[in-house]
């Protein structure tokens, strides 16, 4: 988590000191955007004590900052999450940090477009039973992600995206297991 903080403020720092013109009604130059909707969650695997298998639907979040290198090729950071509550009352988050780019099919909007992203998994469950933010367990690991949308004017947006990848403790502990997210927001994107 830290890892992706650190890219995303250099990232900024280095777009913003180049000649770009934010939030001009073109996809070139910085890039925001961030959506919520509905968010399924599935967690694959041996029961190892602590997790249990299973799915749940929940709360799906997506977020993304980048740089539009033309009007139909973005390149960008996201953190795309699906939040839920499981039956014995520990709040979960689950999704994907990654690296990604996106591809307008037509340089102007309104328009379809596809995402690929690359990054990291990740599965906590907030053991406080109150806060999302503290008392968490979870794994991580390698992931990617693949959706698409179409942005209508004034720059909303309904896009799909589904991630997956294997996540364990990091300590070789447990047989770890498979994760996989179905995240549908609608949202604004920002050029």
């Amino acid at each position: 988590m830290k890892k992706s903080m650190w890219f995303t403020i250099i990232f900024v720092v280095l777009a913003g000191s180049m000649q770009a013109f934010a939030f001009d009604g073109q996809r070139k130059g910085l890039f925001a955007g961030g959506g919520l909707g509905i968010g399924w969650a599935d967690l694959s695997g041996a029961a190892d004590g602590y997790f249990q298998p299973g799915s749940a639907y929940g709360l799906g979040t997506a977020a993304k900052l980048g740089f539009g290198l033309s009007e139909q090729l973005v390149l960008f950071s996201s953190d795309r999450q699906t939040m839920y509550r499981e039956s014995d009352g520990h709040n979960v988050t689950q999704g994907l940090t990654a690296l990604g780019a996106m591809y307008f099919l037509k340089p102007t909007g309104p328009s379809a477009y596809f995402t690929a992203e690359f990054g990291s998994v990740a599965r906590s469950e907030h053991t406080d039973h109150v806060s999302w933010f503290s008392g968490s367990d979870g794994q991580s690991g390698a992931g990617f992600g693949l959706g698409g949308g179409y942005e209508f004017g004034n720059h909303i947006a309904v896009e799909g995206n589904v991630s997956w990848g294997n996540v364990d403790d990091g300590y070789g502990s447990d047989p770890g297991h498979r994760i996989t997210n179905a995240i549908v927001t609608v949202g604004w994107l920002g050029f």
